[in-house]
């Protein structure tokens, strides 16, 4: 008896073990083959998924600063923003050395800094960290979108110090308030065609520039399109009326002179 029973636990055992075998090389190359067409599968989706995510709240972030360009409009007599002035430092929290560009203009009508940025726009974060000591200077210069000043606040010298005042236009000399572009995705890097000073940042710019004055690509730089940047999806540019609303445009539909005139 005690041998049959030593016989059947060997072969219990036998069989646990055989049970318990591993996975042979094909099957390991089998799993991994599957997981790997599943991840190329699945990784462009959820990048796509979390570029429309930054997209959406892009546009809710531009919507609010131009609604903050209507407050402003109706407490300036229907005045638009100046580009920027100049002024004394120490004014503003945290201090923009006294380079009041529009967004410091539109900012106390907004009520947050971070509105004026889009999560897609990622370049230099160390630009948008408020910790930074510099941060009241490139909060002026760098927001994610570019005002269309050229017709909106003329003045054509952005140099600084001696540049001429811009003289904003008013809101009735806008024909088409609808038709007629506010705000713009731009982008700002050093472009190999003018002297400017080394690794300019690839993020935002302040202003951007009409069609006329596009330079074309290649080479390729922040004045191909005068500063605007189809940033999303490497299509399409989140942009501001003059009346409020906003729309999603490509390079070529933004390259319509008409759009960027105040008076049609």
């Amino acid at each position: 008896m005690g041998s049959l029973h030593g016989w059947r636990e060997m072969n219990v055992v036998a069989s646990l073990r055989g049970r318990q075998r591993g996975f042979t090389l094909i099957e390991l190359l089998v799993v991994i083959a599957l997981i790997a067409i599943l991840a190329a599968i699945l990784f462009p989706v959820l990048a796509q998924a979390r570029e429309r995510a930054r997209h959406a709240t892009c546009t809710s972030n531009l919507r609010q600063v131009a609604l903050a360009f209507q407050m402003y409009l109706q407490d300036y007599d229907e005045g638009f923003p100046q580009l920027f002035y100049t002024g004394p430092a120490g004014r503003t929290t945290p201090d923009n050395f006294g380079l009041f560009r529009w967004p410091w203009l539109v900012v106390p009508y907004a009520r947050s800094f971070g509105l004026f940025f889009c999560p897609s726009d990622r370049a230099a974060p160390g630009l948008r960290d408020q910790r930074n000591p510099l941060f009241g200077y490139h909060f002026g210069l760098v927001p994610s979108w570019g005002y269309n000043a050229h017709y909106l606040s003329p003045g054509e010298d952005p140099f600084l110090p001696d540049h001429p005042e811009f003289a904003p236009i008013p809101l009735a000399r806008v024909t088409a308030p609808a038709e007629t572009l506010l705000l713009v995705e731009s982008i700002w890097w050093s472009p190999p065609r003018r002297p400017r000073p080394p690794n300019t940042p690839a993020t935002g710019y302040y202003r951007v520039y009409p069609p006329k004055q596009w330079a074309g690509a290649p080479p390729l730089d922040g004045l191909s399109y005068g500063h605007c940047w189809p940033r999303h999806f490497n299509q399409v540019a989140s942009t501001a009326f003059v009346d409020g609303h906003v729309r999603a445009m490509t390079i070529p539909a933004l390259n319509t002179e008409p759009l960027w005139r105040a008076e049609k």
